[in-house]
Formats: structure tokens, sequence, C-alpha cells
């Protein structure tokens, strides 16, 4: 799960033209005060060894956005060391495969495509006994 508000427009785009799109984003396209949040619900993955302590991985699942749920493949790869877990990769989607109405921002300068490209990075570590002891 993740909470809509916490997405953030990356791209060679001014500061302020960013905010905008933002704003944008949250307000009229995502409506994250109706969709707080955005779910998706893995029902198989692929995984296959690239090197040493690294997968490819492909999840099949069930992504709820904006109010509908549709099927959707997330690729991505992990990498396991001994006190860290490293996940990352990208995704598309079609906004109006789930109901989002396609704006424009700036004065109508920039027009939001379509397809949007999503990507993340997950870092997960551990804490041993002696660590947390010792802070």
């Amino acid at each position: 799960m993740v909470q809509a508000a916490s997405l953030e427009v990356s791209g060679d785009v001014s500061n302020k033209d960013r905010r905008e799109i933002e704003r944008t984003m949250q307000d009229k396209v995502l409506e994250i005060e109706t969709y707080p949040e955005i779910i998706f619900d893995s029902s198989a993955a692929r995984v296959s060894p690239s090197g040493p302590g690294q997968y490819r991985v492909e999840m099949v699942g069930q992504l709820t956005l904006h109010g509908l749920t549709r099927e959707q493949v997330v690729s991505g790869r992990v990498t396991v060391g001994p006190d860290r877990l490293r996940a990352s990769g990208e995704f598309s989607l079609r906004q109006t495969d789930y109901g989002i109405e396609l704006v424009s921002v700036a004065g109508g300068v920039l027009k939001v495509k379509d397809e949007l490209k999503f990507s993340f990075d997950v870092l997960a570590s551990s804490v041993r006994a002696e660590d947390s002891a010792a802070a």
C-alpha cells in the first residue's frame, strides 16, 4: 500500500512547475481526499537468480488506483545482503484504464501523458539486538 499523497514528480521540470504538477496530480488526478491509498495485491511472482545475492522478480497482481482495480505486472530487481534487502523496479500504466481524466498544467503548456511510468527503490535493513542496545 502507498499513500497517494506521497507520490512525487521526477524528471527535468522546474521547481515551480513541479509544485503545480504535484498539486494538480493530488487534487484533480488522483483525488487523494477520496482515494488516499494505492494498493497492489500480488497473486503470483516469478523469481530468477541474476547473480550472487541478486534476483530478477516479476510480480502479477491487482492494482487498486482511483477506486478501480486492474491486473498489473511489476518488474524489479532484488539484492539480498547480510543485513539488508534492496528492491527496485518500475512499471507503466495508462491513467484512462483507471478512470482518470487527462489534465494539463502551467496554463495548458504541460500536458500529462496517458501512459505514466512509475519507479521504486526500497531498502530494508535489520537492526541487531546489540546495535539497538548501544543506541
